[in-house]
């Protein structure tokens, strides 16, 4: 029950924080929709990551991800006809970056996680990226939340952390008693 009062406390979290669009407009109505595809396609993808990681090390199940999202969008690209050459130095060194940082180090550790934590609370603490992000464009860039998202953050940030601590909490641990020895775990006897 926590975990659900968790995730509803972070989503209304997130919807505050990042401004939801209730004009109503076509552009808004499209742009609403993809991101509600992206986030239950990324809650597909985590799933079916928790149960690869079962039987995959880190290692490969990464590797097998990462080679096929880059061959889906190689494939988008060219039929597209999207330019994949003639960008400045500067746009390159960007994706090593973005490469290297936010995908192979921290999303290949939200892969690592899915062996040790369940995916529901992998995907409520990805929500930190929301906070993560504000964080960043207020010390890197300079720019300051607007005051009316700060509830938003806040309520964010509580509802993670009702998820990972109702996470910590063992599942399943049934206590039955024995008259002789007063309380047992199951599979002891």
């Amino acid at each position: 029950m926590w975990t659900w009062v968790g995730i509803g406390v972070a989503v209304i979290g997130a919807v505050g924080a990042t401004g939801a669009d209730v004009r109503g407009s076509s552009g808004a109505l499209l742009g609403d929709m993809l991101a509600l595809a992206g986030g239950l396609l990324a809650a597909v993808y985590t799933s079916l990551g928790e149960r690869a990681r079962v039987t995959t090390s880190t290692t490969t199940y990464t590797a097998v991800c990462y080679t096929v999202c880059g061959l889906a969008l190689l494939v988008v690209c060219l039929v597209g006809k999207v330019p994949l050459t003639g960008f400045p130095v500067t746009a390159w060194a960007a994706l090593v970056a973005l490469t290297i940082g936010p995908q192979l180090l921290g999303h290949s550790m939200f892969n690592y996680a899915l062996r040790r934590v369940s995916a529901t609370t992998v995907s409520v603490v990805i929500l930190l990226e929301v906070p993560g992000a504000a964080l960043v464009a207020w010390a890197w860039l300079g720019q300051t939340p607007r005051a009316a998202a700060v509830p938003g953050l806040a309520l964010l940030l509580a509802g993670v952390a009702i998820v990972v601590l109702a996470a910590r909490r063992p599942r399943g641990a049934v206590l039955l008693e024995e008259p002789e020895a007063g309380v047992i775990s199951p599979g002891s006897g």
